[in-house]
């Protein structure tokens, strides 16, 4: 028995499953998401989808949210970058896709580093760039972004998003924002949308722009590194919406 107190179950029982018997002591500060999910996987020999992700992908403390840094990324960043990216979304991307995110001033990458620990890992990232028209800032294009699976469903996204756009608005301007998101990937849509962007329509419907994505991730279980067929059914096709809308911080 614990010197710790803070008991989480006693007598915990779930309809059509087995009682659990017993008190379970942690530190006074377990972050309360933690013995949630401890719960959940006590309470279930099979525990359905929705409660296998909330413990395979636990929410990040306040603490380890606040260590994330988002900074532009750098040449010595380029192989983790890549290998992440690569990981993420299974559409090839070139090295010198990243190296013009580099060098051409209107491109601009950033990358989410989690600071709390020694080998600093890249957490998210957004490539991006600002179109001009006539010599004049006319919209700002999202190219690719990712989130890393044990950092997602805490915002990062968002932030990463809101981020870029706002490096690269000028002052004082307001500019639309564009993107491309797979017909398939319903989650990208709905992020998107959440931020205010939404498919462009013609004639009241969706503007669909084809071969969009050079590859398909439909059978792929190489190459990209693909986790899991979930994963993969969202590159499924090879054609994409345009998203488009204004996005503020």
């Amino acid at each position: 028995m614990s010197e710790y107190g803070n008991p989480i179950l006693r007598n915990f029982q779930t309809s059509g499953h087995p009682r659990i018997l017993g008190t379970i002591h942690f530190p006074p500060r377990t972050p309360p998401i933690f013995l949630l999910q401890i719960a959940l996987m006590l309470a279930y020999k099979d525990p359905p989808k929705f409660i296998r992700q909330v413990v395979r992908y636990p929410l990040l403390t306040e603490a380890q949210m606040s260590s994330i840094a988002i900074r532009p990324f750098t040449a010595a960043d380029l192989p983790k970058l890549k290998e992440i990216h690569d990981a993420i979304i299974p559409v090839p991307y070139a090295n010198s896709f990243f190296i013009n995110q580099l060098i051409q001033s209107t491109g601009l990458c950033l990358i989410a580093v989690d600071e709390s620990q020694d080998s600093k890992p890249i957490a998210g990232f957004v490539t991006s760039s600002i179109h001009l028209k006539d010599g004049v800032e006319h919209h700002i294009q999202l190219l690719t972004l990712g989130v890393v699976d044990g950092y997602q469903k805490q915002g990062l996204a968002r932030q990463l998003v809101c981020k870029v756009v706002s490096t690269l608005t000028p002052p004082g301007m307001q500019l639309p924002v564009y993107t491309h998101v797979c017909t398939t990937n319903t989650p990208a849509q709905n992020f998107y949308e959440r931020l205010g962007m939404k498919p462009r329509l013609n004639a009241s419907q969706p503007v669909i722009a084809r071969n969009v994505f050079t590859f398909s991730a439909h059978g792929h279980k190489s190459g990209a590194q693909l986790k899991n067929c979930e994963r993969a059914n969202l590159f499924r096709s090879r054609d994409a919406y345009v998203m488009e809308g204004m996005v503020t911080a």
